[in-house]
């Protein structure tokens, strides 16, 4: 079945959720109003060419999942008339002409959008004004992409509470890069190529409970980036970069930091799978007396 028609299923008038995975389709019409209550439609891994005005009918629609719909020729135009959007997936789409600069309408009229998923799409740069388009956002995954951030690229996002940056080219955090982000909860910056970290970075971030910085390329972690991090519950680092001050950091999380838990990955020897260790720092805590 290569095109799906919604009059196919014109008896299901109250249809809530529609699965069309992996059905080798190149095309698909909602041209009518015999599903206008559905409010999911997976539409993953299909051959999907131009949908282009496509959804324009599901004016219910609430979750819509185009992952891994390879072929597809992406543009703002597909979200035409998808107003109560709440949940996006299109990881793994990689149309390079949209992706690779996503510009700032890609996602015009989404108002109502909290998750976007753009992971493994080759994405380089983002125009800032793009999120302009999506207020309510709180949960937005970009890793296993390539991209360079600016200080304005998350500057329109003061709802988001989830960023996943893991598997990028960052070299370096400066200082305005998250400092809208003050509901943000969880920081992935994992796999990264990142060198320095700019000490005010964080400095805004004071809902921050979950922050992963490990396999990058940070020689000296200067400890005092995280200091006023009141809200950190969870931090993840590479073992390798506190060789010779490993007990002094420890006894700065323990005593300077309200940090409860530190997981550290640590590469013994080239091409070795990393080693977990877990540092309860709350139980050593309560063994101190200050």
């Amino acid at each position: 079945m290569k095109l799906f028609r919604d009059s196919l299923l014109s008896g299901l008038s109250n249809l809530k959720h529609l699965y069309l995975k992996r059905n080798n389709l190149h095309s698909v019409e909602f041209n009518h109003d015999c599903l206008g209550d559905l409010e999911l439609l997976y539409l993953c891994e299909n051959p999907l060419g131009s949908l282009d005005g496509a959804f324009s009918k599901l004016t219910s629609l609430k979750t819509l999942d185009l992952s891994y719909s390879t072929r597809l020729v992406m543009s703002p135009r597909i979200f035409q008339g998808l107003k109560n959007l709440v949940n996006l997936n299109l990881e793994g789409v990689k149309d390079e002409k949209f992706f690779y600069r996503i510009q700032s309408d890609s996602f015009l009229g989404l108002e109502n959008l909290i998750v976007l998923d753009l992971k493994k799409n080759s994405i380089v740069k983002i125009d800032p004004n793009v999120f302009l388009n999506t207020p309510k956002l709180e949960k937005l995954d970009l890793s296993h992409n390539g991209l360079e951030l600016d200080e304005h690229t998350f500057c329109h996002l003061g709802n988001l509470k989830y960023l996943n940056l893991r598997e990028n080219c960052l070299k370096s955090l400066d200082d305005e890069l998250f400092s809208g982000l003050k509901k943000l909860e969880m920081l992935n910056l994992s796999l990264n190529r990142i060198s320095s970290i700019s000490h005010g970075v964080f400095k805004n971030l004071s809902s921050l409970k979950f922050l992963t910085l490990e396999d990058n390329r940070l020689e000296n972690f200067v400890f005092e980036v995280i200091l006023n991090l009141n809200a950190l519950e969870e931090l993840v680092v590479s073992r390798d970069i506190f060789v010779s001050n490993y007990e002094e950091f420890v006894d700065f999380i323990v005593k300077k930091t309200k940090i409860k838990m530190v997981i550290f990955y640590w590469r013994r020897l080239f091409g070795q799978a990393s080693e977990k260790i877990v540092l309860n720092v709350e139980k050593t805590r309560s063994k101190l007396v200050f």
